[in-house]
């Protein structure tokens, strides 16, 4: 997309230092240069943190493959562990939300018309969970494409494609079902998604009359750029999502 993708903006926006190469905020004040570091650093960590439970999806789907259904059982801790990170990390001391939104997420979501910024619901961890979980509906290709490079693509669609659950529940693996099932309610209203849409609106609320649109999932193109509007939205996206996680 014309604003860049996620993994272009934050995931390799980090050196070794732990330091933003390409910064909105030079030159600004500590709490400025902060807010906008650990918003690229929440979204890294959370990815580091996922490599063991992507490892564990691939070892499960050999492992249903090869007869061995239980290996299928591991990769829960890990996502109890990064959803655990992002809550104990979003926090006003690190994401100031006074500036969060015109600071770090408004140049990252400001494209241009009609397409969507990057937006943490092109998190490839959340993204990896649902595609694992066969939690549908799945992004159209064509809109996928605009905020995720290839090698992704792939590892969703592969995910995607073979529906552990669904592979799980006709061969009776009731272990595996339900150690998958497990991992969907920390997707569920009362962990996840609900938690997630608590924080968020406290930051996405927070009064930027210049706006034009933001994103969260889809463009606000035909939205009054008002606070109460783009709080709404929010709310309609995440509910969504929370109904259609089964």
């Amino acid at each position: 997309a014309s604003g860049g993708r996620g993994t272009s903006n934050i995931y390799y926006g980090l050196n070794e230092r732990q330091e933003l190469e390409y910064s909105f905020t030079v030159g600004m004040s500590r709490i400025h240069r902060e807010t906008e570091r650990w918003n690229a650093t929440l979204f890294l960590e959370m990815e580091r943190k996922a490599v063991p439970m992507y490892h564990l999806m691939v070892a499960a789907i050999e492992g249903i493959e090869a007869g061995d259904p239980q290996k299928a059982l591991s990769a829960n801790s890990h996502l109890k562990a990064i959803f655990k990170y992002f809550f104990d990390n979003l926090t006003d001391s690190n994401i100031s939300r006074e500036l969060w939104m015109a600071y770090v997420q408004g140049p990252h979501g400001w494209v241009l018309e009609e397409i969507d910024g990057v937006s943490g619901g092109q998190s490839l961890v959340i993204r990896s969970v649902d595609a694992f979980l066969g939690i549908r509906p799945f992004p159209t290709p064509e809109v996928e494409a605009l905020h995720l490079p290839l090698p992704q693509r792939i590892w969703l669609d592969a995910l995607r494609e073979y529906d552990i659950r669904a592979v799980a529940r006709a061969i009776n693996a009731k272990e595996v079902v339900t150690e998958l099932e497990a991992m969907v309610k920390h997707l569920s209203p009362q962990v996840w998604r609900m938690g997630h849409m608590q924080r968020m609106v406290a930051y996405e609320g927070v009064p930027r009359p210049e706006r034009q649109k933001m994103t969260t999932g889809k463009s606000l193109v035909n939205i009054a750029p008002d606070e109460n509007a783009m709080v709404e939205h929010l709310k309609n996206q995440l509910a969504l999502r929370l109904m259609q996680t089964r």
